[in-house]
């Protein structure tokens, strides 16, 4: 039998497994981009809009014809494999949405040979924007098929593209204002080393039989920019009426998402009938035994008190009356 304290730290285990459990299921994730995060970096909202599916096997099994492969402020290495599986889904006629401020996806842009990179330093505008000049309106957009009815497009603490060489295949189809600079020393003041704009924002890169679009701000579609500008009727343009796949395998988890994964998964799991009645009627009995034992040791327990006290007492005639006295009727 389980000692009094050992029972004890093991009910609290067990409690506390299911407080986290409950709690990671709870309260909403936080962290950038997560599907049911539904703060302002979250994508709920996305989520409602287009058909979409988040995956961690990206372009191995996708059809080129109905989706769009979006790569989203990358937080990982891009491994040379990677780079292929993207190259392999453009080239069959599949559309690649980049977005990226900081420079993670500078190494899938070189390696396709785009003449693009993302700057990864911070553009605001003094002048046009909304509600902070770290969020910047851009405005000057070329007429393409994915810029359509988009008159304005709202930022985010975005950055800016840098053009390294002329690519006939790679057309710049938006620029920030005339008015905004690299905040190089993020103090929001411009100054003479700090390099003024109008700078390439989004290009349209012909790949294969497909395409790359890319933006330097990984934020054009979290909730609390996505309904600003024309966003919408610019990520409608893009996506039209294929499903945009969020690759998130270049995503660190974090343990609150990792934690929330596993009971989702082990709910989901167990929710198949033959399971589910399978593991009540184990707990059931597991119950059974464990009171049962509890019974018999409370009934030791007793008989054994009474040894003590009186020793010269015989031990079977004590358990024969205390059964005896179990089947008096009550």
């Amino acid at each position: 039998m389980l000692r009094p304290y050992t029972k004890a730290v093991t009910v609290a285990i067990i409690v506390s497994l299911l407080a986290v459990a409950a709690l990671s299921m709870l309260i909403p994730p936080s962290e950038d981009f997560m599907p049911d995060n539904p703060y302002w970096n979250g994508f709920s909202t996305l989520v409602e809009t287009v058909n979409i599916t988040f995956t961690q096997t990206p372009a191995t099994a996708l059809d080129p014809e109905a989706a769009v492969l979006a790569i989203i402020s990358p937080n990982k290495n891009i491994t040379r494999d990677h780079i292929e599986l993207v190259r392999g889904f453009a080239e069959e006629g599949g559309t690649i949405l980049l977005m990226d401020e900081t420079g993670a996806i500078n190494p899938i842009l070189d390696d396709l040979n785009t003449g693009l990179r993302v700057e990864g330093h911070i553009m605001v505008d003094p002048v046009f924007y909304y509600g902070s000049w770290r969020l910047p309106k851009i405005m000057d957009i070329k007429p393409t098929t994915e810029t359509e009815n988009v008159e304005a497009i709202a930022t985010d603490i975005p950055s800016t593209l840098k053009m390294l060489e002329q690519v006939p295949k790679t057309k710049i189809i938006a620029y920030s204002s005339t008015f905004t600079f690299q905040d190089l020393e993020e103090d929001l003041k411009p100054s003479q080393e700090e390099p003024i704009g109008p700078f390439p924002f989004a290009a349209v890169v012909s790949y294969g039989k497909g395409k790359i679009i890319v933006f330097s701000d990984s934020s054009l579609f979290i909730n609390g920019v996505i309904e600003k500008g024309d966003n919408l009727q610019l990520l409608k343009n893009i996506v039209e009426e294929r499903t945009l796949v969020v690759d998130t395998s270049l995503w660190q988890p974090s343990t609150h998402s990792t934690v929330r994964d596993i009971v989702l998964a082990t709910y989901k799991a167990t929710s198949a009938p033959e399971i589910k009645y399978t593991l009540v009627a184990c707990f059931a009995a597991t119950t059974y035994i464990w009171a049962k034992g509890e019974k018999a040791k409370e009934d030791s327990d007793e008989v054994e008190e009474l040894i003590k006290k009186h020793p010269q007492w015989s031990l079977q005639l004590l358990r024969e009356l205390k059964k005896a006295r179990e089947n008096v009727p009550q």
